[in-house]
């Protein structure tokens, strides 16, 4: 039965790129033709379309993130933004649970990044735990509770009994984030992106299609 579920979440996750490419790749063919037909707003029809392939391309990648289809290295640092699970280590570094890309993220004092390694959380939600020099998450998707060191290292793999809901789940704040990155750590800031370059596409189009005043 794991053996299926992890055949049916490979196939899905790489259908799910083939829909990504095939989706942004058409997107910004359809913003090109428009820029080439050149006249008014020329200059919107290229910003616009470029806000919607930046942010279809950030939501596509952490959903492929989350999936484990992509797996950046322990030195990448994802966007973190407000994040909604963050725990303390009893030394005083920050440990960040980022549940759209399905990564753990680990932060000394001073807020200055670490490392970061993805969990198997099946693109669901997950929180962690900081307990002495160990972390352990748990998934809300297969009630999976995992175990790591604090250098990445899985130590062991299980389920849990409790609810999920009953689980400590950290507190809420901000991750110091370069403000050109924020749209980047969550979808929503993503598909604001998406939204804001459509809008202006389709002003761009509506100005080009009423005559020029003589």
């Amino acid at each position: 039965m794991e053996t299926g579920r992890i055949k049916v979440k490979f196939l899905f996750g790489w259908w799910l790129l083939t829909f990504a490419l095939i989706w942004i790749s058409l997107a910004a063919l359809g913003a090109y033709k428009q820029h080439q037909q050149g006249g008014r707003l020329n200059w919107l029809i290229w910003t616009a379309g470029s806000l919607v392939v930046i942010g279809a391309s950030g939501f596509f990648a952490s959903a492929l993130v989350a999936m484990g289809i992509f797996k950046p290295s322990a030195s990448f640092e994802w966007p973190a933004g407000y994040a909604h699970h963050v725990v303390s280590t009893s030394d005083g570094r920050y440990v960040v649970a980022l549940e759209p890309s399905g990564r753990i993220q680990l932060y000394d004092s001073a807020w200055h990044f670490l490392r970061g390694w993805q969990v198997n959380a099946e693109g669901g939600n997950f929180t962690v735990v900081a307990d002495s020099n160990l972390l352990k998450i748990f998934t809300q998707r297969g009630r999976f509770q995992y175990i790591y060191t604090d250098t990445g290292e899985l130590v062991s793999s299980s389920s849990y009994a409790e609810k999920y809901a009953d689980i400590p789940s950290g507190r809420s704040m901000i991750v110091p984030t370069s403000p050109l990155l924020w749209p980047f750590s969550s979808p929503f800031g993503c598909w604001g992106l998406m939204v804001f370059g459509g809008l202006g596409m389709a002003v761009a189009r509506k100005s080009r299609a009423t005559p020029a005043p003589e």
